[in-house]
């Protein structure tokens, strides 16, 4: 039972560690491997949680943990495969935008614990699927980069997503108390 309780926090670090991995296999042109740690990083976000509350092991540290890890996960994906892969305009748009509204939402959290605001800081639904397109984009551009038509819709679905839970985000914040 203690390797069930602390499960969810090694998952949402290993997200941290095979960042490095990532960046490595894709300047070096290892797309399938960067595929594979793509795949890793997103089934290690979706066990987190579900191990979490299947087994109510839910932490403090945990709830710090997961969005913080996919949060730098997601961002190295985007910039990496921008920088390594492509110069893609979908991608520094969705590159731009993850990291506006990641930074943003690290300063308004940092604000909320400081000042004992009382805001809802728990994920929203939307969030978990803007983050479940982000994989799959990815996943999808690297194995289909020059898919034009559908990497478009794709991009622009992220990008749409990340701004509205980024609005999401912003009004409760603006009306906590």
């Amino acid at each position: 039972m203690r390797l069930i309780s602390i499960l969810p926090n090694l998952l949402s670090i290993s997200r941290i560690l095979v960042s490095p991995l990532f960046i490595y296999t894709l300047k070096h042109k290892l797309s399938i491997c960067s595929v594979i740690c793509l795949i890793f990083g997103a089934l290690s976000d979706f066990f987190d949680g579900y191990i979490a509350r299947k087994f109510n092991v839910v932490s403090k540290l945990g709830a710090l943990l997961d969005p913080l890890s996919d949060k730098i996960f997601t961002n190295i994906i985007f910039w990496s495969i921008y920088l390594y892969y492509g110069k893609n305009i979908y991608v520094l748009i969705i590159a731009l935008t993850l990291s506006i509204r990641d930074l943003s939402l690290l300063i308004g959290s940092s604000l909320v614990i400081l000042h004992k605001y009382n805001t809802n800081m728990a994920p929203i639904f939307l969030s978990k699927i803007c983050t479940t397109l982000i994989f799959i984009f990815s996943i999808y551009y690297l194995l289909f980069p020059y898919s034009n038509k559908l990497t478009s819709y794709f991009g622009i679905t992220c990008i749409v997503l990340i701004m509205i839970t980024a609005l999401i985000y912003l009004y409760r914040f603006l009306h906590s108390k």
